[in-house]
């Protein structure tokens, strides 16, 4: 520290501004001071305080934010798990009754499927050219009126445009 101090005081604009400050009358010196220490106050309040109390603002919502989020969460709670165990036991589908189901939506939403394979665990069905925006509407409703999923899916591009070949694989 005291080798940064002198080789500071050997500098030539330290020796130049020492020498204005000393060439100041007592009056302007303090004057000076005060200024100095007003903007190092101002630069301190501006650069370090403000943001401190600005994340620690922003922490605080935050915090409280989440602390409302788990109240929601442990309220609803219970209501999430009997929507869920409802869901689970409403409706157990065969293979036929899954095939059946599969084919009466796809029929509602103006799909053709051309061929369609009962498997192990569900259906596996073939579809050619398929509106994209139809084969969503289908997907969508299978999965929310009867909880059915998709295990997997191709979706291949036809010459038409918005037009797809399908082959999906729906599981209850």
């Amino acid at each position: 520290m005291k080798a940064l101090s002198e080789q500071l005081q050997q500098s030539g604009a330290f020796k130049q501004l020492h020498n204005k400050y000393q060439a100041l009358n007592e009056r302007d010196r303090k004057a000076l001071l005060l200024m100095i220490g007003f903007l190092t106050c101002v630069l301190f309040y501006v650069m370090v305080w403000k943001p401190l109390a600005q994340w620690a603002n922003d922490s605080q919502s935050g915090y409280f934010r989440e602390q409302e989020t788990l109240a929601w969460l442990e309220v609803n709670a219970p209501i999430a798990k009997q929507v869920q165990a409802s869901q689970s036991r409403g409706q157990q589908f065969s293979k036929d009754k899954i095939s059946a189901v599969v084919t009466s939506a796809a029929r509602r939403s103006g799909i053709k499927l051309s061929r369609v394979q009962p498997g192990s665990q569900g259906v596996t069905v073939w579809a050619e050219k398929v509106p994209y925006q139809k084969l969503l509407e289908w997907l969508v409703y299978l999965r929310n009126q009867y909880q059915l999923s998709v295990d997997k899916i191709r979706i291949d591009a036809q010459d038409e445009p918005g037009v797809v070949r399908v082959y999906v694989s729906v599981t209850a």
